[in-house]
């Protein structure tokens, strides 16, 4: 296991991430894909010169199952593209959603995106690269065992990107998922929980939270996960001017539990 946390791309990122000893960064591509593919040699020398690897790299919020023709077809063109970039900047993973259509059941879901999303998978396979579904609602129904028994069982490369900060605020033993599927998870993001009567408060720090990551990585490690833990900064307590703070405390709470 190694740590890593979620970039904006910037150089200080970088810097940061070797002042710390934190091995590796993951992207997140937003709306910004053009963007990336427009600098990615630039930023690959970047990471060469602070000595930074890129762990996973995630396309979100394209929706694969629109009734739009014209939408579906360019989230799957995005897609193939990410996964070219990915693999032009050498990174491990490539994360994605598997749509959303509320008109179909999960399981016809999770049956189209198989259909759709095969050959995407194993162009990330031809690649050396693990394709992993998110396990947020963001234009997805790939979030739990209900798509996730048809969808791995489909697509036997593919695997999951597992965050239980979404299970943890839906009331679902997220310890339970791991235990179940703990051994198709490629990449896990860390990213802390408060719920005060019952509803979400803040998402802080990893180590200033509710989450029980003492059992996460305890059942990781029953699991022989060799992949990243990605902290992620997420809500603007934590996006501001405390971003390398909580990073920095996520990464010392965080690195206790990993075997060096």
């Amino acid at each position: 296991m190694r740590l890593c946390f979620i970039t904006n791309g910037s150089e200080e990122d970088l810097k940061f991430a070797s002042s710390e000893g934190i091995p590796c960064v993951e992207i997140a591509i937003h709306d910004n894909l053009e963007w990336w593919e427009g600098r990615y040699k630039e930023y690959l020398k970047m990471c060469h010169r602070y000595n930074v690897e890129i762990a996973a790299i995630g396309l979100w919020g394209r929706n694969y199952l629109s009734d739009e023709a014209e939408e579906r077809e360019k989230c799957l063109a995005e897609l193939a593209r990410t996964i070219e970039l990915a693999s032009e900047l050498g990174t491990k993973v490539v994360i994605t959603g598997g749509g959303i259509n509320h008109k179909e059941t999960i399981r016809q879901m999770a049956m189209r995106a198989c259909d759709l999303l095969a050959p995407f998978v194993e162009r990330a396979d031809e690649y050396g690269l693990k394709f992993a579904f998110y396990n947020c609602r963001w234009a997805n129904h790939i979030i739990g065992s209900e798509a996730w028994d048809v969808v791995l069982e489909r697509l036997p490369t593919a695997g999951i990107k597992y965050d239980p900060s979404h299970p943890f605020y839906e009331g679902i033993d997220y310890l339970r998922e791991l235990r179940d599927y703990g051994g198709r998870i490629f990449h896990l993001h860390a990213k802390g929980c408060l719920k005060i009567d019952g509803k979400r408060f803040d998402d802080p720090p990893a180590g200033m939270d509710q989450i029980d990551w003492g059992s996460i990585f305890a059942i990781l490690y029953k699991h022989g996960y060799d992949g990243a833990i990605s902290i992620e900064p997420h809500s603007e307590t934590w996006l501001g001017e405390r971003y390398y703070f909580g990073i920095r405390f996520a990464k010392r709470f965080l690195e206790q539990f990993i075997a060096q």
